[in-house]
């Protein structure tokens, strides 16, 4: 049954996905597997400030360069003679619109500061963080199409524990203003990789700028421009605006809770990101029956973690904090909740991609995004941060809805169906409802840990089956 295993489809596609588990969890390190760490070196205050400024920088990215750099990685796909010249045209335009940007932000140094609500020393730091990311997401694109997993994860792990180490070194010799310790650590090694990204990329690139290519750039990339603002207002500015409204040590208690909830994308984003290739051969050959095999596959894997997380989340934030934080713990199910939901959104977001109708994926992240301020706005300054979980959450449940809408009513495409996905997700729920009705016992620590160990194992039976490699052979 092993050997039979290996040569499946969904073999490969493991084998990848553990690469890039490997790479996300090495990049999630700097908040997930420094949080031991970096709890005890920085105050809420400066964990929030650390925090606020990764949702500006998740914001800028897009702004900035108005999203182009996105389109190399599809462009890669057309597999055209002329990559070399629509490279250098991407490189060339994306550096162009970063420079204005920086002496922008040099001029108005203090008026940004002011409206961010970040410190004016963070400011100059914001456009070389987006340089560094771009020219990172530059080597992905072109790096993932060919299955080069392997060489993304070990650069991924150099790059992170680099960060890492540097940052805490750092951080060691200030005596204030500690949150520039991990951004002067981003920095430093940031600007190594650039160089590294250059040096190993130059063979496809050749400096060039054709007008022809800004305008497939501009055509692919501008109308994707509100779909990945609207993600990352979704990702992201729940912690801005518990900065805004309650300051940055909520914004560092909430920011916590993020980071152990997001363990759960960290797997997600392994398997989507090993299956990318094979969903557009899927799409491509019409061979719908592996699609919704690998699909639904996959969402079970996400559930069976998600299970895990909502029933061990404190314990785990307990292990990995330091007691600064603890108020922050019961956030934890509900983040969970909200990227299962984010998780069910790829799958019809993906076949809206798949058909170049970005501007239909852009109006279905933009309304979720416009769900989420609006909710932020109204709750958080009611009941403090514990409210951004539950407007994040009802927000990606309304993406993943109107992207299966979309894809579904609006488009007509072919997409995964929605009725297996749903029997996962309410297998899962059923259980967490009568964990939850069991918890109200006065029962001990140490019973209630054998009974979460206990239904973990029953959702991974009832989702997998009697056999386990059963499951991932058929």
């Amino acid at each position: 049954m092993l050997k039979h295993f290996k040569q499946t489809p969904f073999f490969e596609l493991l084998k990848h996905s553990k690469n890039y588990f490997l790479s996300n969890l090495a990049t999630g390190a700097l908040a997930f597997l420094s949080m031991p760490v970096m709890t005890r070196l920085l105050s809420p205050h400066d964990y929030g400030v650390l925090a606020v400024f990764t949702g500006y920088q998740g914001i800028f990215i897009a702004l900035l360069t108005l999203n182009c750099y996105v389109a190399l990685g599809r462009y890669y796909y057309e597999k055209k003679e002329d990559f070399k010249e629509f490279f250098g045209t991407n490189l060339i335009f994306v550096l162009f619109l970063l420079v204005l940007a920086f002496l922008f932000f040099m001029i108005f140094r203090e008026q940004a500061a002011s409206i961010l609500g970040l410190p004016s020393n963070t400011i100059v730091y914001i456009v070389p963080a987006v340089l560094i990311y771009v020219s990172g997401s530059w080597f992905e694109q072109l790096y993932m199409p060919q299955k080069e997993s392997r060489k993304i994860a070990v650069r991924n792990i150099f790059r992170a524990y680099g960060i890492f180490t540097l940052s805490v070194v750092i951080i060691l010799f200030l005596n204030h203003e500690k949150y520039l310790g991990q951004i002067y650590g981003m920095m430093i090694i940031g600007t190594l990789f650039f160089f590294y990204y250059i040096f190993e990329l130059k063979s496809y690139l050749k400096l060039s700028f054709q007008l022809k290519h800004v305008r497939y750039i501009l055509h692919y990339s501008v109308p994707l421009l509100l779909y990945s603002l609207s993600g990352v207002i979704l990702a992201q500015f729940d912690k801005i605006m518990v900065n805004r409204y309650l300051g940055s040590d909520s914004a560092g208690l909430y920011a916590f809770a993020a980071v152990v909830g997001s363990i759960l994308t960290i797997i997600s984003s392994a398997m989507f990101q090993a299956w990318n290739p094979d969903y557009f051969a899927h799409m491509d050959s019409k061979n719908y029956n592996q699609l919704n095999s690998d699909a639904y596959k996959i969402f079970k894997i996400i559930m069976i973690c998600a299970l895990f997380l909502i029933l061990f989340g404190q314990e785990i934030g307990m292990i990995l904090a330091s007691k600064n934080f603890y108020d922050a713990l019961p956030v934890i199910p509900i983040i969970v909740i909200g990227y299962i939901f984010n998780s069910i959104f790829a799958f019809y977001g993906w076949n809206i991609e798949y058909e170049k109708k970005n501007i239909y994926l852009s109006m279905v992240v933009l309304a979720a995004g416009a769900i989420n301020i609006f909710l932020n706005m109204l709750f958080i300054p009611k009941f403090g941060y514990i409210a951004a979980a539950y407007t994040t959450a009802v927000s990606y449940f309304a993406m993943a809805f109107l992207a299966w809408f979309t894809s579904k009513c609006v488009l007509k495409i072919y997409c995964v169906p929605i009725w297996p996905i749903l029997q996962s997700f309410f297998i899962i729920a059923l259980l967490l409802i009568i964990y939850f009705m069991i918890s109200l016992l006065p029962l001990h620590f140490g019973f209630f840990l054998l009974i979460k160990f206990l239904f973990c194992l029953i959702g991974a039976a009832l989702l997998c089956g009697r056999s386990i490699l059963d499951f991932f052979i058929k």
